[in-house]
């Protein structure tokens, strides 16, 4: 059973539960939110997932560090999505302060996860800028942990599904209508946090894809209506995680994935400086 797993069923069940929930997830931030830049990674959600699990392996060697750094990084990401919730509604008016704060963090974090992995030799992780690890130790208690919790999360946002579109087009009218936009804020985040520390128990930096494709979901299906754009974005997500992860493994081998990540890094950062002047 366990070989099935591993060898035939791993990354295919992954990656195909992977693309809609951070797809998802990735859409329902920037509706509570008010930023079309907010997500997993630019929130500080993935590089807390991983420091989670960093420090799970400093504390123990055995087989349950796992547990462990999926529980801390669980309570790392509710925790900055607790004060990502104070920003927005201490600043209603600018949305950016969120996002700035968020990206910041994201680069602090993923530093001190740098120093972490460099110093300790009992953590054997690699990194991609502000994502997660890249080396995964592939096992059928990883599997079953990451899609049950995934699941947990996708149902979240799929239940969410229409106040989450509702917010994303009209923010206002929303509230208007009688939307419990806090509640759904915090069951989204609960959700987003879910959907992050399994994915970097799962493939890890794998998912450096999907920080973008809900904006290129917009732009490439802007013709069509919500329900064709998202079952698009989920399409094209898959086939690029795929990509991406054929792409990581080789560009591992060859020690190329800083010179990668450095580049990969470039465009979120204009993304992000654009977005702070409108």
């Amino acid at each position: 059973m366990n070989h099935l797993i591993i060898n035939y069923l791993y990354f295919p069940i992954s990656l195909l539960l992977l693309a809609p929930s951070l797809l998802l997830s990735g859409i329902s931030l920037q509706a509570s939110t008010k930023n079309q830049l907010a997500g997993p990674t630019t929130l500080g959600i993935f590089p807390l997932c991983v420091l989670g699990l960093l420090l799970a392996q400093i504390m123990t060697t055995t087989f349950s560090y796992l547990y462990i750094g999926f529980g801390l990084g669980l309570v790392f990401s509710i925790l900055v999505l607790l004060i990502h919730f104070i920003i927005i509604n201490k600043y209603p008016n600018k949305p950016s302060v969120s996002l700035v704060f968020g990206f910041v963090l994201a680069t602090v974090i993923t530093s001190i996860n740098v120093l972490i992995a460099t110093n300790f030799k009992q953590v054997n992780i690699s990194f991609l800028q502000l994502l997660g690890n890249s080396s995964i130790k592939v096992s059928t208690n990883r599997f079953i942990l990451g899609i049950v919790t995934l699941s947990v999360g996708l149902l979240i946002l799929v239940i969410n599904g229409s106040k989450i579109k509702l917010i994303n087009q009209n923010y206002d009218l929303a509230t208007g209508l009688g939307a419990r936009v806090n509640l759904i804020y915090w069951s989204n985040a609960v959700a987003s946090s879910l959907i992050g520390i399994s994915c970097c128990v799962l493939v890890g930096s794998v998912a450096l894809v999907a920080i973008v494709m809900p904006h290129f979901g917009r732009l490439l299906f802007k013709r069509f209506n919500y329900q064709t754009q998202i079952w698009a974005s989920i399409l094209a997500t898959i086939i690029f995680l795929q990509f991406a992860h054929s792409m990581v493994s080789a560009l591992v081998k060859i020690n190329l994935i800083y010179v990668t990540a450095f580049i990969a890094a470039i465009p979120m950062i204009i993304l992000v400086k654009k977005q702070m002047k409108t």
